[in-house]
This record gives C-alpha cells, structure tokens and sequence, in this order.
C-alpha cells in the first residue's frame, strides 16, 4: 500500500523542485561538500565586457553537461566551498535565463538543457545564482565558435570538454562511447535512435576514423556474470530493474549472491582431520573467489536502490542477506582456530564477519549521505552476538555499534574506525557513491552521532522506564565508543542540528533514526518541547565531555571545540538546570 501511494502521488511542482535545490545546495555549501555534481563559484560574470570569464563559464557548462553523471548537477554562483558559506551576489541580472540562452546557442551545439534561478536567497537574505543542469543531454556538446579573447583560445571549434571528478579535460573516445551508449538507451524508439547514428557518424568523420561507435547490447538479466563483471554491466542491471520496478530480477540476483555469500562456506567443513593446508588453500579460495565478488554485487545493488530512493523492501533483502552470511561465517570457521594459528598468512578468522561488518556500515553511512534515512529502518535495529576467539560470547549487541571482541587480524584503527573502513574495502569497492575520503567520513560522523545517541538513551542516562525495558530485551549491550576520539566534533553539527528539528516539531521521534523505537517513545513521548530539547542539550553536552575523557586517556590533548548557535544555548540551558539541582 506504501509503494502504491507513493506511485500515485501528484507531479512535484516546480516550486517544491526549487525548494530541494536550494536546501541541498545549502547543506553541500555549509558542509564544504566537494563533488562532481556540484560546481560552487564565489563570483562569475557572462558580460561581454569581460570576455575572458564569459568564455571560460561557457567551457564550465559545457564540461558539466557533457560529465558522466546520470544525476542533476548544480553550478552555484555565490558559494565558497572553502569557507562553507554564501557570498551576495550583486550581478544575478546577468544570468537572465534569456540571456544565458543566447549565449550558449552561439558558441555550443546541442545546446544544454538546463535551467536557471537567478533570483535564489540564503535564509540569511544573499543573493545567489543556481543553474540545475539537467540529467539527460544531447551529448556530445561541442563547441561550435571559437572561444577566443585577448589573451588566449579557451576552446576551439570541435572541441569536446567534459568535467571529470572536479576537473575539465578534453573527451576521449572512450568517453565518446560512453556518450553515444548513454544517448541510445535513452531513445528507444526508431527515430531517435536513427538521428543518434546520424549525430555520431558526423563526429566520427570530424574526428577520424578511430572513433568506433559502440554498438549497444540488451539489456542484462541476472547471471553469475554480473557478480564477477564489471561494474558498469552490474550498473545496468540495477538501473533497468530499479527504473521497471522488476521484484522478480531483483530476487534472482539476490538468490545468485546468497550462494555465494553462504552456501559455498559448508564445502569447508569436512572434519578437523583435513590437512591444514589443503583446507586454508580452499578457505581463501572461496573468500577470493566467490565471497568478496557477491559481497561488492549485493552491496553495489544496495547502494544503488538507495541512490534512486527505490523499494525498502529491496533494502531490506540486501541486509537480511548479508546478515544471514555474517552468522554463516561465523560458524564456519568454529573450532578451526587451531589451523589458522599455523599459517600466519591465511585470511584471518574474522575476515569475513568483518567485511560484512563493513558492507553494512557503507549502505548505513551513504543512506545518511543522501538524507535518505528511512533506509536506516533496514539496518539499525539489528543485533548480533559479539564475534569472539573462542564464538561462546551470549552478549548481544547492535550490529553496527562493533560487534567484534577480543579479536585479532583486523586492520589497524589507530587513525580511527570510520578511516579504517574507508581503506579496509569502501574505498576500494564503492568509493564512486562517496567521491572522495572526507566526504564518506563527514557522513560517517553523522550516523556516529546518530548511534551514540541511541547508546546514551540506554547507557548514558538513569530513566527508569528505559531501564524497565531494558530488561526484558535479554542479555544485550548498548555502549558504544564512537569515533569521536579519532576526529573532531565539527562533523556533527548538521546531524545534532537535525536532531534539534525533529525534536522541536514532534514528540514523536523518528523511528528511522531508532534502534529501539519503544525506548524513544519512553523518553520523549507527552513531554514538552523545552524538556526535549533540554535533553538533547544534555547528550551534547555529554558528547563534548566524554570525547575530552577518551582524549585524555591515550595522553591526546582534547579538541578546542564549542557548540554554537542553536545548540549553544539547549546546552548552557542544560548545565544551568544540573547545576540548580
């Protein structure tokens, strides 16, 4: 009924359009967010005055355009990435959609399709100019007029440029392909596709006979294929089943994966009898061979279902999936602890528990990425024994605070747990999603905030009702060690500003963000909003503290960091009512 309702919901007007643009833009500017898809310039001009920065903006939308990128991109006029902030902008006139037009038509063909808000304002009253590029474009975008001033040939007539990560360059023919295959499957009707040959046969005469057009395939159905091929075939598949809504695909890759993940792991339990050898050379076999490839398949899928904001359920049978594995690793390797002491070069035990582990923190970490937090609902309260030597441990715990104990042959984390993930396998396997280190790790600082908090209510506060609750849950642990201790706390600020919202409008906190939903409803359901927020100003206060604690106790001087604003005052609030009583 959820999925029906969502289908039947009217077109998004253009006002509710300009409103997501600008409160991305917003988050991305204050965050200091760098991304392909966003373009943020302090300051531009297109006057025929002043040539030189006309052209160069022209090349910009054109590289922007013509980006490998199957998403809206932004160019902000008015933002300085460095600075995390807004700069009035005084020439916004300039930017006339009309105007723009005409400018573009004399120097580019196709033109781009893009559109134009000269007239946006920050809630702090600056002028600033957005213009959305859309999606689909009639690529490739050349360049038709020679971008010529004073002092130099910003682009000659044929050229092709294109923005690549943050950076312009020339297209290659590799990315000519890439275009021509994007373009066809985009136009499925005759016509289109005829005018699409006829488009590529005249660049391919412009420019030389080495420029092969790519003939397109069908498109793919589950096979093994896809889990041990490239990524742009896995790319494909996720995006024709996701855009068809096609459950039935969706589930057979699914099936494919689980046999890799989980039913290939029994063929490595005949008996202590085997030879050591033989049974750690078909162990690592099986983690090479078939584990890691299904792992980044099902994990790829994941990510992409939450990038289009595609089916919970989907999401729901990724990590039901990978939970299933993380206790099939687990119990294949018990009582082989033996074998493995005696090759040191062997994966280690936990390996795969542990890589799961990581999966499951990178689909968490990207769901907060993209403010898509009811895809948390799938992944938060879910609970796991503690992984131990000796797997006797009856202590559970939720399975993304760290469900490891005493355990040895995992990466070293001395620089900080998210930064361990990043280079364990994210990096490596789906850094595509995250672009770049600092931007997984500012996203990674909210969900710490985000568990923590959901540590606190049970751990770090006495209420009375909780702890009732508690109780009846069974033999499970809610502390947790965030990451503060490794990094500061100036990446929570949009998290904890967040929180500072939900709880302002609502005595109903968001189930999403909850590992145990009845526990929220305990401490914050029929209370005020000064007492919600009070407490809120008592977590923050408690973060800042312990964070000092843990600091101090591997002998680190603590952070020089203060709450400010909004958040500022719930804490002195906070501090002044423990301090009256």
């Amino acid at each position: 009924m959820a999925e029906a309702a969502k289908e039947n919901r009217p077109p998004i007007t253009l006002a509710e359009r300009f409103d997501r643009y600008c409160a991305e833009v917003r988050d991305v500017v204050t965050r200091g967010i760098e991304h392909p898809r966003f373009e943020l310039k302090r300051s531009a001009t297109i006057s025929k005055d002043q040539l030189a920065d006309r052209l160069d903006f022209v090349k910009l939308i054109q590289g922007v355009a013509n980006a490998h990128i199957r998403e809206e991109r932004f160019i902000v006029i008015g933002a300085d990435q460095k600075e995390h902030r807004f700069y009035n902008v005084g020439n916004t006139a300039e930017f006339d959609p009309a105007s723009l037009s005409q400018i573009l038509s004399k120097y580019l063909d196709p033109q781009p399709c893009l559109e134009v808000f000269n007239n946006a304002k920050t809630a702090d009253g600056e002028s600033y100019v957005l213009i959305v590029i859309s999606p689909d474009q009639p690529r490739p975008i050349v360049a038709v007029t020679e971008g010529k001033s004073d002092n130099r040939i910003h682009f000659a007539v044929g050229n092709i440029w294109i923005k690549k990560d943050t950076r312009l360059q020339l297209a290659t023919r590799v990315d000519l392909d890439e275009m021509y295959e994007t373009y066809i499957k985009q136009r499925i009707d005759e016509e289109a596709e005829t005018r699409a040959r006829r488009r590529f046969e005249h660049f391919r005469e412009t420019f030389g006979a080495g420029l092969v057009a790519f003939q397109p395939t069908a498109a793919p159905v589950p096979s093994a294929e896809l889990i041990v091929g490239t990524k742009g075939r896995l790319t494909r598949f996720a995006e024709v089943t996701i855009s068809g809504g096609n459950d039935t695909n969706f589930r057979m890759f699914i099936e494919m994966v689980r046999e890799r993940l989980i039913e290939k792991w029994p063929s490595l339990d005949p008996g202590m009898s085997q030879e050591v050898d033989a049974w750690t050379a078909k162990r690592e076999e099986v983690y090479r061979d078939e584990f890691v490839p299904a792992l980044d398949s099902i994990v790829d899928l994941g990510l992409q279902v939450i990038k289009y904001d595609a089916s919970l359920g989907w999401v729901e049978l990724v990590v039901n999936t990978l939970m299933e594995s993380f206790e099939a690793c687990r119990n294949v390797d018990r009582g082989k602890s033996n074998f493995i002491a005696v090759k040191p070069t062997a994966v280690p035990l936990a390996r795969p528990t542990y890589d799961i582990y990581v999966a499951l923190r990178a689909l968490a970490t990207y769901a907060v990425m993209r403010q898509r937090f009811r895809f948390l609902s799938a992944i938060l309260p879910r609970y796991t024994r503690f992984v131990t030597p000796d797997d006797l441990s009856n202590v559970s715990v939720p399975l993304l605070f760290w469900p490891f104990s005493a355990v040895s042959g995992l990466p070293d984390m001395r620089d900080g747990r998210n930064k361990a993930l990043w280079k364990a396998h994210i990096h490596t396997a789906w850094e595509q999603y995250f672009a770049r280190a600092e931007t997984f790790l500012a996203a990674a600082s909210g969900l710490e905030f985000i568990l923590d908090f959901n540590s606190y209510i049970f751990e770090g506060v006495i209420i009375p009702e909780v702890k009732a609750l508690w109780q009846t849950l069974g033999n499970i642990g809610f502390a947790y060690i965030p990451d503060f201790w490794a990094s500061r706390l100036d990446g929570v600020v949009p998290m904890a500003d967040q929180f500072y919202d939900f709880l302002a409008r609502s005595d109903e906190f968001p189930a999403e963000l909850a590992i145990n939903r009845a526990a929220m409803d305990l401490v914050f359901r029929k209370r005020s909003v000064q007492e919600r927020l009070l407490f809120l100003g008592g977590f923050l206060a408690y973060l800042r503290k312990s964070q000092g604690q843990m600091m101090l106790q591997q002998n680190r001087f603590p952070y020089m960091f203060e709450w400010a604003g909004r958040l500022k005052t719930i804490v002195d609030q906070y501090l002044q009512a423990s301090s009256a009583k």
